[in-house]
């Protein structure tokens, strides 16, 4: 029987809030996170998908940002993708992160590329893409930190992956 495929989906600025909020002034190290979340099964690839800041704002934190994403995308198997920063009243916001998520997981579905999707977020608005997922008859398992779940993929995913510090302690680097 071949190994089974995994892909993982990782909601950027869900991933970095979520992270901050539990282990405040940790880094992770992505390829020994994504190997925790495969646990022996065969990574097909990461994707990361978050948006490029606005550098007008803070010259600073957008130059480490940037080394940051480039720095992930030079990782072996990872994959960057953007979307984009908009601005509103109420300060900039994040857009089209979600549904290039959302939309790339049923890509690769359809496509066959993986068996199972590993999806990093707790946000509630990937439910119908995660079904959608599942109903082409593939795994599909959310990995969350408990302040950001959402009861909504708890109807859909096959299994759960709560990222609590136990899990984080074999991935998480010290800052410089």
């Amino acid at each position: 029987m071949p190994p089974e495929r995994v892909m993982i989906f990782i909601d950027g600025q869900n991933f970095y809030f979520g992270l901050r909020a539990q282990q405040p002034g940790k880094n992770v190290s992505f390829p020994r996170f994504a190997e925790a979340l495969v646990a022996g099964r065969l990574l097909v690839h990461v994707r990361y998908y978050n948006v490029h800041l606005k550098q007008a704002e803070d010259r600073e934190r957008y130059q480490k940002h940037e080394r940051f994403l480039a720095a992930i995308a030079n990782i072996a198997n990872f994959h960057v993708f953007y979307g984009r920063m908009v601005d509103r009243p109420e300060g900039p916001r994040e857009k089209g992160v979600d549904v290039r998520i959302a939309v790339d997981m049923l890509k690769h579905a359809f496509l066959n590329s993986y068996d199972t999707a590993i999806l990093v977020s707790g946000d509630g608005d990937f439910d119908h893409a995660v079904q959608a997922v599942v109903d082409l008859g593939k795994h599909v398992e959310n990995a969350y930190f408990r302040k950001g779940r959402s009861p909504a993929l708890v109807n859909c995913c096959s299994r759960f992956v709560e990222l609590t510090d136990q899990f984080l302690e074999s991935c998480l680097i010290q800052n410089p």
